[in-house]
């Protein structure tokens, strides 16, 4: 982070979500110390950027979505960090040409079904009526409500 804490806004993002998560069970962070550490921010630096309206909105919109998830939080972010690093590394390796080719085409198939581009659902509900006429005999009590009354017509 360059010396001036406010020229890095880019990092604010995830900073707000860093502090936020400062307050939630199971939190990957361990304190302001190790957030200040992590952004190479002092702890001055720190209060800087709090006091900027736009960061406390930004911070303000994480703590609302972190309350949300509850005590999971904290377990949730790690997983989200590991796989967006997973996904890094894999991008990485499928524009650098590591991956083989078959890992490559597997790689592909997943992305194109997280970001939504599959287009085949691969699945076709077909709806049909199928009507029936059972030979049920006049008199039966317990059936007698499925039967027509005598002046009732079936058209529907």
């Amino acid at each position: 982070m360059p010396a001036y804490p406010l020229a890095a806004q880019m990092q604010w993002p995830s900073l707000a979500q860093d502090l936020a998560l400062l307050m939630v069970p199971n939190s990957p962070i361990k304190g302001v110390d190790e957030v200040c550490r992590t952004y190479n921010l002092t702890r001055q630096d720190l209060k800087e950027i709090l006091a900027v309206p736009y960061f406390q909105g930004l911070l303000d919109t994480v703590m609302t979505e972190i309350q949300k998830q509850g005590s999971k939080a904290g377990v949730r972010y790690r997983a989200l960090i590991l796989a967006q690093a997973m996904s890094e590394k894999l991008f990485r390796d499928a524009n650098s040409g590591e991956l083989k080719g078959a890992d490559s085409i597997k790689f592909f198939a997943e992305l194109l079904k997280m970001s939504g581009l599959n287009s085949d659902k691969g699945e076709t509900q077909v709806n049909t009526q199928v009507n029936v006429q059972l030979p049920i005999p006049q008199g039966v009590a317990k059936v007698a409500h499925c039967l027509p009354k005598q002046g009732d017509s079936l058209d529907v």
